[in-house]
């Protein structure tokens, strides 16, 4: 079963019912319902009535309903409560594929926030249960249009399921995850266009585009397009942009890299209801922004890579410059992405370990030449101007007086190493 999460959607149920079983196949599945069991048998009885006989099924299937007291303890304990007994079947029952019938009916007076939250657990259980998924709904309510555009990011294969003029129950794939994905980008700024090549240059499933401007050929891309990331002052554009997306019909997640170092929420709101995915202020923190596109894309392209042990090391205070150009070429070598900041200090200036130590976060490290007064700060996920102030800030509160400060990429960094040119 290559297509682990399921989006399946008609306005009937007993179509839902039969399609979804067809794609189960004779797996074992669990069949969790809102409705009573009497709703379900009926829907089953339609299908039977209909000749298209379901009874190689039933010895596959187990049914769960939830009981009449579920809307209070719902009120009681939140998305929490179904979250961790999905997990405990997950965990303890014997079956390879979770149907989850109408989850419209589920989650009648939640927020679209609460939706996103229990599909995504959901999904990231199943995942770690190797289960397979199916979430039917119908997309025709409010909930059904709202579990669409949350599941569509986490989907590997979106179906339409419908009867026929002759009464078949038949299935239509709408989207089907798609080996590569295609992700263009439309900036001004070198860092930003950096960036972006150096997380993506090494996963051969992305095909990573630069755009400055709109032509013929641009159209044909951006109708093939995944995912669109925007970072430029043209509102023109952008809204020609999301115009685009919206009368071709297109699946394409509009990511907004916005200049504005705060956006008020009304604004962020208004940004979102146009067809932004996600809105992203000035300073805005890279690794969360690389889990949405992973998120999207359903794969850990950069994340997993950080997690493993021998590539960060413990020690974050280099005094030999050997063992800190091994780390540099180190996270190079594995594309995580970091800045380097170079700073000379005032002879007078007390710069111990403990006082260079306080000026960097976990992942981030540093080189001290104590001898010619340099400091060399490498800062993991974040662009080398965004680094150059808060390595700045972070010193002059500690009262160390700059003689001279400079920021580089990954690349541009070690090439002066390369070079053996002086930083600064």
């Amino acid at each position: 079963m290559n297509d682990k999460v399921i989006s399946l959607k008609s306005q009937e149920n007993s179509t839902l019912i039969k399609v979804a079983l067809e794609q189960n196949k004779e797996q074992k599945m669990l069949f969790l319902s809102h409705k009573e069991s009497s709703f379900v048998t009926n829907s089953f009885k339609e299908i039977n009535d209909n000749n298209q006989k379901l009874s190689y099924s039933y010895p596959y299937i187990r049914f769960i309903f939830l009981k009449d007291s579920w809307s209070i303890l719902d009120a009681s304990y939140g998305k929490t409560f179904f979250i961790n007994e999905v997990q405990k079947m997950m965990k303890e029952e014997d079956f390879d594929t979770l149907y989850l019938h109408r989850g419209d009916t589920f989650f009648e007076g939640s927020t679209k926030r609460d939706i996103q939250r229990v599909i995504s657990d959901i999904i990231e259980i199943s995942r770690y249960y190797h289960k397979r998924v199916i979430f039917s709904f119908n997309e025709k309510t409010a909930l059904g249009k709202i579990i669409d555009d949350v599941v569509s990011v986490e989907v590997d294969l979106e179906l339409e399921a419908f009867k026929d003029s002759d009464g078949v129950y038949k299935s239509r794939i709408i989207r089907c995850k798609k080996e590569h994905t295609n992700i263009v980008l439309f900036s001004d700024k070198k860092e930003v266009l950096d960036f972006h090549k150096y997380i993506f240059k090494k996963d051969p499933n992305i095909n990573f585009l630069y755009i400055e401007k709109l032509d013929v050929n641009s159209k044909t891309v951006l109708a093939n397009s995944d995912i669109i990331i925007f970072n430029l002052d043209n509102i023109d554009l952008k809204d020609q942009l999301l115009r685009f997306i919206d009368k071709q019909r297109l699946k394409t997640k509009f990511l907004f890299l916005s200049d504005e170092k705060v956006i008020r929420k009304r604004d962020k709101i208004r940004k979102l209801e146009k067809g932004i995915f996600q809105v992203y202020e000035k300073y805005f923190d890279l690794l969360e922004y690389i889990h949405t596109i992973e998120k999207i894309i359903g794969r850990n392209f950069y994340s997993e890579v950080l997690k493993q042990v021998n590539i960060v090391p413990t020690n974050k205070y280099f005094k030999q410059i050997e063992e800190f150009e091994n780390v540099v070429y180190n996270f190079r070598n594995y594309h995580i992405y970091f800045s380097i900041v170079a700073i000379k200090y005032e002879d007078e200036s007390a710069v111990d370990k403990e006082l260079v130590e306080s000026c960097i976060r976990e992942l981030d490290m540093v080189y001290h030449d104590e001898i010619n007064k340099k400091l060399l700060f490498l800062l993991v996920d974040i662009f080398p101007s965004n680094g150059f102030s808060l390595v700045s800030e972070r010193l002059r509160e500690q009262k160390v007086s700059i003689v001279k400060k400079e920021a580089f990429c990954a690349d541009e960094f070690i090439h002066l190493m390369g070079k053996k040119i002086e930083y600064v």
